[in-house]
C-alpha cells in the first residue's frame, strides 16, 4: 500500500493448509483441516521516521462435524453443526498496521469462519467452539422455510475483536435467520443477532416481497428495514416491472430513520433491451453530503453493447 505520506506497508501473506472429509454410516460427515500462514510485514513511517519490519506464524487445527437429520417424507431437514478451532493465543502484534480488516460483524455467514475478519491484517486466534442448528422445509431442493440459530465460545479474550460486533464476551451473540417462502410470488426474511445474556436485538435485517424476482419477467416489490444497536436505522424499497421483453422499469429507495427520516438515495429507471444493446435512462437523487461533495441530482443515459463479451442477464 503506497502513499505519497504516512505508512506505507508491505506484506506478503503465505498459507498451506490440508483438509480430509470423513463419513459414518449413520450420516455424519466429519472434517478435519490444518493450516499454516506465515506473514512477513515491512512498514515505512515518513512521518514518525519509523521503519520496522515484523513476521508471525499462525498454526491452525479445526474439526468440522455435522448430521443432516431428514423426516419420513423428506420434508423436514434439521442440520445440527459443531466446529472445534485450535489455534495459539495472540497474533495480532502491534508492528502488524490494520488498513484491511477494520469492519468486523458477526452473522450467520461468517458465524463458521475460522478468521471472520474480512482482511488479512487482523486473525481470531485461541481456542474456540461454534455451534448452530438449521432447518430447512420444503420439497427437493427448495427450501419454503428456514429457521438457523447459532452460537461461538472462546476460551482466551481477544483484544482484536471489537466489544460490539457480537464477539466483545467469550459467549459471542446469538445470530440467526427466519425465512418464509410458502410461494413463488411471496418471501420473508429476518437476519438476526441477538444478546447472548437476555436475547436483546442487536441487528436486524427484513426483508419483504411480493412478485417474482426470478425468471424472464420479472414484477416485484421488496421492502427492506435495517437496525442496528447504537448505529444507523434504515428503510429501503426496491422494484422492477418487466412491461415485455423489451421495456422495464427500475425503483430503488432508501431513507434514514434516525435523522428526521433524511432521504438518502431515490432512483427511478427506464429499461430498453434489444438483442445486441441495453438503453436505460436513469434519474437519481441522493439526499446526503459525501464530505464535500452536497446532495445532487443526476441524470444519467447509459449505453451496453450486449455482444462485446459480457452475459445478458
Amino acid at each position: 500500500l503506497h502513499r505519497d505520506s504516512g505508512r506505507k506497508p508491505r506484506r506478503l501473506v503465505t498459507q498451506a493448509s490440508y483438509s480430509k472429509p470423513f463419513f459414518s454410516r449413520f450420516g455424519d460427515k466429519t472434517t478435519l483441516r490444518a493450516s499454516l500462514r506465515g506473514d512477513v510485514y515491512q512498514v515505512d513511517d515518513n512521518t514518525s521516521g519509523r521503519d520496522n519490519t515484523s513476521g508471525r506464524v499462525l498454526p491452525e487445527l479445526v474439526a468440522d462435524w455435522q448430521r443432516p437429520m431428514v423426516s419420513r417424507g423428506g420434508f423436514h431437514r434439521m442440520t445440527p453443526r459443531v466446529m472445534a478451532i485450535y489455534a495459539p493465543p495472540g497474533g495480532n502484534p502491534e508492528d502488524i498496521p490494520n488498513e484491511d480488516s477494520v469492519a468486523y460483524e458477526l452473522d450467520m455467514s461468517n458465524l463458521f469462519s475460522s478468521n471472520r475478519f474480512a482482511g488479512f491484517d487482523r486473525v481470531e486466534t485461541g481456542p474456540r467452539l461454534v455451534y448452530g442448528l438449521d432447518n430447512k422445509w420444503g420439497r427437493g431442493l427448495s427450501t419454503r422455510y428456514r429457521f438457523f440459530f447459532g452460537q461461538s465460545y472462546r476460551l482466551n479474550d481477544d483484544s482484536a475483536l471489537p466489544a460490539t460486533a457480537g464477539t466483545g464476551t467469550k459467549n459471542s451473540d446469538w445470530v440467526g435467520l427466519v425465512k418464509i417462502m410458502p410461494n413463488n410470488w411471496f418471501g420473508l426474511s429476518n437476519a438476526f443477532r441477538l444478546d447472548n445474556s437476555d436475547f436483546e436485538a442487536r441487528r436486524l435485517d427484513s426483508s419483504l416481497r411480493l412478485g417474482t424476482d426470478t425468471g424472464d419477467k420479472q414484477r416485484f416489490v421488496r421492502l427492506n428495514h435495517s437496525f442496528l444497536d447504537g448505529g444507523p436505522r434504515e428503510a429501503s424499497m426496491s422494484m422492477r416491472y418487466d412491461f415485455n421483453d423489451a421495456w422495464s422499469y427500475e425503483n430503488a429507495f432508501r431513507r434514514d430513520l434516525t435523522d428526521d427520516g433524511k432521504l438518502l438515495l431515490a432512483r427511478n429507471e427506464l429499461i430498453y433491451t434489444h438483442n445486441c444493446y441495453r438503453l436505460s435512462f436513469a434519474a437519481t437523487r441522493r439526499g446526503f453530503r459525501n464530505r464535500s461533495v452536497p446532495p445532487s441530482t443526476d441524470y444519467t443515459v447509459n449505453i451496453e453493447l450486449l455482444t462485446l463479451g459480457r452475459d445478458r442477464d
